[in-house]
């Protein structure tokens, strides 16, 4: 079913700063003119938000459905950060913070870098669900492009898997990257180039930093800690739950032949998971694992690492109930701790571990690379 779309811009009524900028102007025009599927790419402070909003404004201003897929995990303005949501404008707003989150996919980091498939595959499903909905305009807002390899390849992979109608590539000087090179040799009509306006602010990082925390908290406002058999719970994203549990004994073992505090352990086929509670020698580690149970790789998780890691939670269809905070794993009763403000608790049915670590406020802690769960 398509949102209906409360129209309350007059014919005459300025839409603000954005009213006059005849390059983009054209471009909405086009867009306008023939809806679809439109991908909005640039580098950092090149205004992709605010073109975004520019063209929602004027579609709401014809009566035009718009969704909005907000794919910048950094600086989200619809849905909390480390995540891809899809808004439906259903009022003509003054800023994209306005639309609210119809739905959000969990991405568990605060750039694509470390969770590219995981970006790819939130971002392609935001777009899907859009499509469901009959909306005849649907919007991507994107991360900043960098010329970095992972960056033009995760840009080429959305334009493959998403197929737009348009691209909308905004930059404030001719770009050599081999990206911009790609989109050139596109046909015209599908790629618009577009200048930056002068009012289009940059914005230093301690801004940037500072805005996402409050965001982030206030996902977490008025969380409390829950706690959750681990029995009840997938855990994604980790090898945690996978495999045969180590005994009480068989731990103690482990410590005295590594030499260090082996506080859990799981046996997963010819893989032996650990989790320290301070680092010990990987070699050692290997070694003991592998004459003890004959495994040939060993991976290892040191408690610190989960404190405070980003968790999503999800029911039993998978769908996004909210974020968490991993306030602790009490490994002997097999329980784990979880600082969240969703309402439903008991549909929790799987928590999927992210890259973040951060406090309850909102502030960045440390980032996890994948192969540290």
């Amino acid at each position: 079913m398509i949102p209906a779309v409360t129209q309350r811009v007059n014919e005459g009524r300025e839409l603000g700063v954005a009213a006059n900028f005849p390059p983009w102007d054209e471009i909405c025009e086009r867009i306008l003119g023939r809806p679809g599927l439109v991908l909005v790419i640039g580098a950092t402070d090149t205004g992709k938000t605010t073109f975004v909003t520019y063209l929602v404004r004027r579609a709401c201003a014809r009566g035009v459905a718009t969704a909005v897929v907000d794919a910048d995990i950094g600086q989200s303005e619809i849905g909390p950060p480390t995540c891809v949501s899809l808004g439906f404008v259903t009022d003509c707003v003054e800023q994209l913070s306005q639309v609210q989150a119809a739905t959000s996919g969990f991405v568990g980091s605060i750039s694509p870098e470390w969770a590219l498939l995981d970006h790819l595959t939130q971002t392609c499903a935001m777009a899907a669900r859009a499509r469901e909905s009959g909306v005849p305009l649907m919007v991507v807002d994107t991360t900043g492009f960098a010329p970095l390899p992972w960056c033009e390849s995760l840009k080429r992979a959305k334009l493959d898997a998403l197929k737009p109608d348009y691209v909308v590539a905004l930059e404030r000087r001719e770009s050599t990257s081999p990206l911009y090179r790609t989109l050139r040799g596109l046909e015209k009509p599908f790629v618009s180039f577009a200048p930056v306006p002068e009012w289009v602010a940059t914005k230093p990082p301690e801004m940037r930093a500072q805005r996402r925390a409050w965001r982030l908290s206030r996902a977490m406002a008025s969380g409390t800690v829950r706690a959750w058999p681990l029995e009840e719970l997938i855990l994604e994203n980790t090898w945690l739950g996978s495999g045969q549990r180590l005994t009480r004994a068989a731990l103690k073992q482990l410590s005295a032949e590594t030499h260090t505090e082996v506080v859990y352990a799981e046996l997963i086929g010819r893989r032996l998971g650990i989790v320290l509670r301070r680092d010990g020698e990987h070699e050692v580690l290997r070694a003991a694992t592998e004459r003890l149970y004959g495994t040939g790789t060993v991976m290892v998780i040191r408690t610190s690492v989960l404190d405070g890691l980003l968790v999503g939670l999800h029911d039993a269809a998978r769908n996004f109930l909210g974020l968490g905070l991993l306030a602790g794993i009490d490994f002997a009763a097999y329980r784990i701790r979880i600082l969240t403000s969703i309402a439903t608790p008991s549909a929790v049915r799987m928590a999927r571990l992210g890259y973040l670590r951060c406090n309850p406020q909102g502030q960045v802690l440390g980032v996890v690379r994948p192969r540290e769960l």
